[in-house]
């Protein structure tokens, strides 16, 4: 029973000090989920995205997914092709014509113009997760032999599940 409760007290140890597994607060590739968010703006003209806003989480939830079932795209690759691709706004449930890139919801986001509703985000990650690679969101988002990023994302916005309360109504 001792042995039990060390190795309890040794594995909670373990997985409260992961927290601090980067000094540095940058995260790794994937991220990490404990870093501080940055609240800054993009430069003008920029496609780096502000790390204070919801809407991270599930382009990383996509990354991940297209990451898994194409080993030869890079994470980086795909959030640079994703935050340019065209309809994934509409994907995530905002009007046609108010944003033209994920890039500039997520901004939008950062300034409090648009909302993220927290119970479509975490189906939406629960959903994103459950897509197996031969599902035709996932076949369909990225074009491995495209010749850039842009040809490669056209249909970007595929890789975002249509289910009621989930991708499809992320934004408030």
């Amino acid at each position: 029973m001792k042995r039990v409760a060390l190795i309890s007290g040794l594995l909670i140890l373990l997985l409260a000090s992961y927290n601090n597994c980067n000094p540095s607060g940058k995260g790794t590739e994937i991220g990490n989920p404990w870093s501080v968010p940055n609240s800054g703006t993009p430069a003008s003209g920029s496609t780096t995205v502000p790390l204070a806003v919801q809407s991270t989480e599930v382009l990383d939830g996509a990354c991940v997914t297209l990451v898994r079932c194409n080993p030869s795209l890079t994470l980086s690759n795909c959030e640079t092709g994703l935050l340019g691709a065209p309809n994934v706004v509409l994907a995530l449930g905002l009007p046609a014509g108010s944003y033209s890139s994920l890039s500039a919801a997520q901004t939008a986001e950062a300034q409090g113009t648009v909302t993220v509703n927290s119970s479509a985000l975490s189906n939406c990650l629960m959903d994103l997760s459950a897509l197996s690679c031969s599902s035709s969101n996932v076949m369909n988002a990225y074009i491995s032999t495209a010749p850039d990023l842009t040809s490669a994302f056209v249909n970007g916005a595929e890789i975002f599940p249509n289910k009621p309360g989930s991708c499809s109504n992320l934004y408030n």
